[in-house]
């Protein structure tokens, strides 16, 4: 006879990974660390923010305050809009396209509070700016609504204050229209000009701050430019904050513009046909799988785009979530698109990959209406509209084993098998990755368990005491008629005993108590029986250590080489240090030697390693070293004592120089002109008090910063201050 008998699923994940410091999703925390939401409870660290950018460099990164500063406020107040005052040092943007290319709130806010105070400007006075807090700009704001979902989810691992449709709607940005209207971006992506006082009163408008922060690099890069394995390019738009997977634009757009399909539902696709669902409609991604969908259902139609697309190269329409990201990330890949050959996007809608219903189909505008930039928007699938392809991973499938026994028959959902072997299951998940079961099916007449019991007293099984241990079996007969042996390994005894045997390094804790020395140790456990089971540890503990991260320089800039000091603390007790470099450099160091000198002639990037060797293994540290050609600054003397010059490197056309104290007040903001290489400004603290102050020098395209210290005359110590 057979019997029908299910063992446990064992699901084997598989995900290509990607190593990342910092992602879009982290927590940032009081401390100024970032962690992983699902790390987050488990570190006891306080959260302070939610990380929705990653510069280029991996240096900073802007994080959203865990909660609305206002839900209903004005940019200005009632008085004084009647004045129409139009704020000298803001820039004014006329086009909601141009808008977007405004990333600098904190300038923004820092001149608006300059200007006024919060008497005039409420939106940018109730951020908490003395704690580095400001009122986003609205590229800046544009960008965290493409990033919606990611936020959210952050948002809810930490208590935060999630996005939620209408509660406000819109909000407010630190960019400025005109003397009367300010830049307003709402949760669809709708980035417009509204009445700086909220005259009309349609909408609640909130203010949400943000935060600059420093981060550390990682892997994938916004603005990169890539090469596909099948030799075209395309700019990196976006980074997984999950795998440091990335997606690539393409240069250009397809030849012409293209219908989307016929008036027909294509079953596989998910509908996305309700307003209400424009939060959800940002995060919905694999435009690949949408596609090949299309394609499928539309066979090769010229007239149609996915029949245009170079799908077997993994190019493909993007989803509705992949456009809103490639929308909010034009102000940083417009300039390499351009300079690699291609074109900008036009003033016009752009085809998504995500079905509305069975007449419409999603578009994002991409610059045609002032009032509509950015808007998610559906229309027929006959109206015709350009495509500019996206590269990406065909949608992750996640691996996964399946066992299943019977007889006769096994079923696992709709399927039915009536032979053993090993079959496919494809379960699809429209809003991200599909799984992939491998079921491995084994049909037969007889199915083996196997129990172990252990008793200190007479065991009674079905109905048949058994005094001794020893090993019994028993059959049983389904409802079905399959077999069933039951092997029963059975051990009756007043007292069990066990041993087991450690070697670990430093310490071992066994059942809450922790042990720091080799030795013989020994529990006493009770059963549920009541029989006692005394266990035996021996343990070997040995002495492992620490060392110090390399100490020495990871940024070198381009116009400086030559020999670099790194080391770490001597380690007392090792066996040995090892040094070694992965880059273009030679290094010198002497046989076991916790010093070594790199020898950096070039531009480039190395990562240097020192292994230590010590009775418990060895131990690594490394140290990312990175010399390139990007614009720097150079200040002499430095320390000063109030005069100094700062001297531009890398920096074309016309150029601001701010500069702070060490908490971020403003001391003074200038215009220079850096066509010349290593241009030279005078400068003076004369009057500012002994200190540490910082020098940022921005021009359109670039931003470095660089710290002087102010010394007294009569000094002599030296500053050590942590940045």
């Amino acid at each position: 006879m057979k019997k029908n008998y299910l063992l446990p699923i064992l699901i084997m994940l598989t995900r290509l990974c990607f190593g990342q410091n910092v992602s879009i999703g982290d927590i940032l925390c009081t401390d100024g660390s970032t962690v992983r939401p699902e790390q987050f409870a488990s570190l006891g660290k306080t959260a302070e923010g939610v990380v929705f950018f990653v510069d280029s460099d991996s240096q900073q990164g802007w994080a959203v305050s865990l909660e609305c500063q206002a839900v209903n406020t004005h940019w200005v107040t009632q008085t004084h809009y009647e004045e129409w005052y139009d704020i000298p040092m803001l820039e004014n943007f006329e086009y909601s396209r141009e808008a977007i290319y405004d990333l600098d709130g904190y300038n923004n806010t820092d001149i608006i509070r300059s200007t006024h105070g919060a008497d005039w400007y409420p939106a940018a006075w109730c951020v908490d700016f003395d704690h580095g807090w400001y009122l986003p700009a609205a590229g800046q704001l544009r960008w965290l609504i493409a990033y919606i979902n990611e936020i959210n989810a952050s948002l809810a691992a930490v208590n935060g204050e999630m996005f939620v449709y209408d509660h406000p709607r819109w909000y407010w940005s630190s960019t400025e229209r005109t003397g009367a209207h300010a830049v307003v971006i709402s949760q669809t992506g709708s980035v417009g000009n509204y009445p700086k006082w909220n005259y009309i009163g349609e909408y609640e408008i909130g203010v949400r701050a943000v935060k600059t922060f420093t981060i550390q690099d990682t892997s994938y890069h916004i603005g990169d430019v890539v090469t596909t394995p099948n030799g075209q390019r395309g700019v990196v738009f976006y980074t997984s904050p999950e795998d440091g997977s990335y997606w690539l634009v393409a240069l250009n757009d397809l030849p012409r513009t293209y219908n989307w399909g016929p008036e027909t539902d294509i079953a596989r696709l998910n509908n996305y046909n309700a307003y209400d669902q424009f939060v959800t409609l940002h995060g919905v991604f694999c435009g690949y799988d949408a596609t090949l969908y299309m394609k499928e259902a539309m066979g090769t139609s010229p007239q149609y785009a996915s029949s245009n697309i170079d799908l077997n190269n993994s190019w493909h329409i993007p989803s509705a979530g992949q456009l809103s990201k490639l929308y909010a990330a034009l102000p940083f890949i417009e300039t390499i698109l351009i300079r690699n050959g291609g074109s900008t996007l036009s003033d016009d809608y752009y085809w998504a990959s995500t079905e509305c219903s069975r007449e419409n189909a999603w578009a994002i505008n991409f610059g045609d209406n002032p009032y509509t930039e950015g808007i998610l928007k559906d229309f027929t699938k006959t109206s015709s509209f350009p495509v500019r392809p996206v590269w990406s991973e065909p949608c992750c499938v996640v691996e996964a084993e399946l066992y299943g026994e019977g007889c006769e028959t096994y079923t696992y959902h709709d399927a039915t098998y009536s032979e053993s072997g090993d079959y496919e299951y494809l379960i699809e998940n429209p809003m991200g990755c599909d799984t992939l079961l491998t079921i491995h099916v084994q049909l037969g007449d007889t199915v083996h368990v196997i129990q172990h019991k252990s008793d200190c007293k007479p065991y009674t099984w079905n109905g048949i005491t058994y005094d001794e241990s020893g090993v019994y079996q028993q059959t049983f007969s389904s409802a079905q008629g399959c077999d069933s042996i039951v092997t029963l390994y059975l051990n009756v005894g007043e007292q069990i005993m066990n041993s087991f045997a450690v070697s670990t390094c430093d310490s071992y804790t066994w059942n809450e108590t922790t042990y720091t020395e080799s030795g013989l140790y020994e529990q006493t456990f009770t059963s549920a029986q009541g029989c006692d089971s005394i266990v035996l540890l021996d343990l070997t503990i040995k002495n492992s250590t620490h060392i110090s991260q390399i100490h020495g320089e990871n940024l070198i800039y381009y116009q400086t080489s030559g020999e670099y000091a790194y080391s770490i603390d001597p380690v007392p007790g090792c066996f040995g240090y090892e040094w070694s470099i992965d880059g273009p450099w030679r290094i010198d160091t002497s046989p076991d030697s916790p010093e070594c000198t790199v020898n950096i002639n070039a531009p480039g990037t190395a990562t240097l390693k020192v292994r230590i060797y010590t009775e418990c293994g060895y131990i690594e540290r490394s140290i990312y070293i990175n010399h390139d050609a990007r614009p720097d600054i150079v200040i002499y003397p430095n320390p000063t004592k109030g005069e100094f010059n700062i001297v531009l490197y890398g920096m074309q056309g016309e150029a601001v120089i701010v500069v702070y104290d060490y908490l971020g007040q403003f001391i003074d903001r200038f215009s220079v002109n850096t066509d010349l290489e290593g241009t030279t400004i005078p400068y003076s603290l004369a009057g500012k008090a002994a200190g540490v102050y910082m020098i940022k020098v921005i021009n359109r395209f670039e931003k470095v910063t660089k710290k002087v210290i102010k010394e007294t005359s009569s000094s002599y110590g030296i500053y050590n201050w942590e940045w």
